[in-house]
């Protein structure tokens, strides 16, 4: 059963959750057992079949006008579930790359049955799938492949091999250190007009603030921070931008979500983000259409 995030929210300060979790992610269970069965550490909410059909339609349908009748698909972080492999090919998408940075998804053949029924539901048709396929037959009779290296991973797919690439908060929990290298695989791996589209939230995941903009960046980077279930890059909308600018994408579509106010006193945030301004500050998240 999994716990009431909502609750907990409530009654523990944000600072609590980092102990929390330092502690929780060093206790020898597996991410199944704290992401499936407890309900801690998830990666989204992939393992629910109308919330992976709303990720993956809210991406195509920002894509679709530029994307030829097949095409193949790269999605990035697909967390719990690998919905994708079934959903995607409803749309036309021949080969299916799912890219993470260890072997999240669920493999319970349960939850890719209820997926079927409510794409069936939907009359929606284009997978293959029977109750009695274990994940690995699932893949292969989709022309799905699952891998787990991350970057690594990423940097083995052929260059211009991919039309559509898009991912879903999951951006911001890649590590500083390699999220210019993630832009730039993502725009080798793109066909030429290819496209890609990025939902990214800048909030903090200890309670949906800018509370991970207190720390320095020695503190936040270090191995007991970044491994702990709570990370994200803290990049903020502007950097992200230039980033992008960088790996020559257009930019054909950009969306700000913002707070009505910053949510915490700028004085409380370390020094290394004094130079932010307010419109950074103010920005909780942000969404890219690129093409190459």
């Amino acid at each position: 059963m999994l716990l009431p995030r909502k609750k907990l929210k409530r009654y523990f300060p944000w600072w609590s959750k980092i102990l929390i979790k330092i502690v929780l992610s060093r206790l020898p269970f597996s991410y199944q057992f704290w992401g499936q069965k407890i309900g801690l550490f998830q990666h989204g909410n992939m393992s629910n079949p109308e919330y992976a059909w709303n990720v993956f339609n809210l991406h195509y349908s920002r894509a679709s006008s530029y994307l030829p009748d097949e095409f193949v698909i790269c999605e990035l972080g697909p967390g719990d579930s690998l919905a994708t492999a079934m959903i995607a090919p409803c749309f036309g998408a021949i080969k299916i790359y799912l890219v993470d940075v260890d072997n999240f998804a669920t493999k319970n053949i349960l939850f890719y049955n209820k997926l079927a029924d409510f794409l069936i539901s939907k009359k929606l048709d284009g997978f293959i799938f029977t109750s009695d396929f274990s994940l690995n037959e699932l893949l292969k009779k989709n022309n799905a492949c699952y891998l787990t290296n991350g970057l690594y991973s990423l940097q083995d797919i052929p260059d211009k091999s991919v039309d559509f690439v898009f991912s879903h908060a999951v951006l911001e929990h890649i590590r500083l250190e390699n999220f210019f290298k993630i832009i730039k695989e993502t725009f080798r791996i793109l066909k030429v007009r290819g496209i890609a589209s990025h939902k990214i939230d800048l909030k903090d995941h200890l309670g949906g603030s800018l509370n991970n903009l207190r720390f320095s960046k020695q503190v936040w980077e270090s191995k007991l921070f970044s491994s702990s279930g709570f990370y994200t890059n803290r990049l903020r909308a502007s950097e992200i931008a230039n980033f992008i600018k960088q790996t020559s994408f257009e930019i054909v579509f950009q969306k700000e979500n913002c707070w009505e106010k910053i949510p915490i006193s700028p004085h409380k945030l370390h020094i290394e983000f004094s130079h932010l301004l307010e419109c950074d500050l103010l920005t909780s998240g942000i969404e890219f259409v690129l093409r190459k």
